[in-house]
């Protein structure tokens, strides 16, 4: 069972981290919308920073998320 439960674990940590990413970029647009005061343009700015860094982030991620699905796929349950 440690073998089965380790992939799911690093199916759904790299999936769980793509999902944070979308989430970022719904809610980021969101947090300036239609403000212009100093608050609102450094949260924007600091919007901008989290998502180029998370930007980098998604095809490393897409790549490693589907080997894991690819190992999980290959994986024999433990219930079996």
């Amino acid at each position: 069972m440690s073998g089965f439960k380790a992939c799911l674990t690093d199916l759904q940590d790299h999936l769980g981290a793509l999902n944070d990413i979308a989430v970022h970029q719904k809610l980021g647009p969101k947090l300036v919308a239609g403000k212009s005061n100093t608050k609102v343009r450094a949260r924007a700015f600091a919007a901008r920073i989290v998502s180029d860094r998370e930007q980098s982030e998604i095809e490393p991620l897409l790549k490693v998320a589907g080997k894991d699905a690819q190992k999980f796929e290959r994986i024999r349950p433990f219930w079996t």
